[in-house]
């Protein structure tokens, strides 16, 4: 008889959804699975700690233990096989006796792609690709953009009224509604990084928390030619590329994922520099504001369409390469 593998790869990513913010890590998950008996589950809970196969492993009851040889293994990506901040998984995958592997995706690290694979089955692994990756892939897309550029990935997001203006010389404007307030609280408290440029820092001096919404608010980054301002790591834009400095944000501040939130100058800067992987972007429809300062110019791919009462949002992916 077949065996049914979507309900397990199904269950298993969802437990590496709980992965939060892994930082430079990419979110997994893992279970175990004897006969039709999920006996251990687990996630990758923070950066540089247990990966989500060792805890799989460990939550496993000490009463069924000795199951753990006679079951398989479902994880979402390819687990790793290089000494990091932890030993390999795959030692572990061979010192438990497990002899089949039901893997999600390959792991983007050129460290890895495919070898981890090569590996177990040198050792005797039966090791299988999931039939569809797409899930998968779609949920390691940060780590995949730190792997291929070596900096952060970069959200952009703003808030425009429904002619196509962020704000008016000289005043604040509320643009977004609550609901929409708490939601971009909760992708602060998921992201690593939040940028503003020089200029919305004096002007609005805004607090870049997560006060509507729990967990940790991301460090808070300003684009400026100025050394320091407190409370903020400056990111200048003189003596150094955008490059290098976003590669020094990947590299010593682990920062894996950046939410640029400044003005218009800041956000049409990175559009032009071809440097986002993605757009969240808030209309409201009922607020007409005729003049003022008009949002960024960008191109992209819609993907994803959704709106809380007076408020649509846009979710945008850069246009294929």
């Amino acid at each position: 008889m077949q065996e049914n593998h979507d309900i397990y790869f199904q269950y298993c990513l969802q437990l590496a959804q709980r992965s939060a913010s892994v930082k430079t890590n990419p979110r997994v998950g893992a279970l175990l699975r004897y006969q039709e008996q999920i006996i251990g589950e687990g996630w990758h809970k923070t950066f540089g700690k247990a990966h989500a196969e060792v805890n799989a492993i460990g939550n496993v009851p000490d009463h069924l233990k000795h199951l753990i040889p006679q079951s398989t293994l479902y994880v979402s990506l390819e687990p790793c096989n290089h000494y990091g901040k932890t030993a390999p998984c795959t030692e572990l995958i061979i010192q438990n006796g497990i002899k089949k592997v039901m893997v999600g995706c390959p792991d983007p690290n050129e460290k890895m792609s495919g070898k981890s694979m090569d590996y177990l089955r040198k050792e005797g692994v039966d090791v299988q690709w999931a039939e569809n990756p797409n899930s998968f892939l779609e949920l390691i897309r940060p780590f995949a953009v730190q792997q291929k550029y070596k900096r952060p990935y970069i959200i952009l997001k703003w808030a425009e009224s429904r002619d196509g203006f962020i704000g008016q010389i000289g005043q604040k404007i509320k643009i977004s509604n609550e609901i929409s307030d708490t939601l971009v609280h909760k992708w602060r408290s998921e992201i690593n990084g939040i940028l503003i440029g020089h200029r919305t820092l004096i002007n609005d001096r805004p607090q870049l928390n997560v006060r509507h919404w729990t967990g940790h608010s991301p460090e808070k980054l300003v684009f400026t030619h100025q050394s320091k301002h407190e409370g903020f790591t400056s990111i200048p834009f003189a003596g150094c590329t955008m490059n290098q400095s976003l590669e020094k944000l990947l590299r010593e501040h682990h920062c894996g994922t950046l939410l640029v939130e400044g003005g218009r100058e800041c956000l049409q800067y990175f559009i032009d520099q071809k440097l986002w992987d993605e757009l969240r972007l808030v209309k409201n429809h009922t607020l007409s504001l005729e003049n003022g300062i008009q949002g960024p110019f960008l191109r992209g791919i819609l993907e994803n369409r959704f709106h809380f009462g007076t408020d649509d949002w846009f979710i945008i992916r850069p246009n294929a390469a």
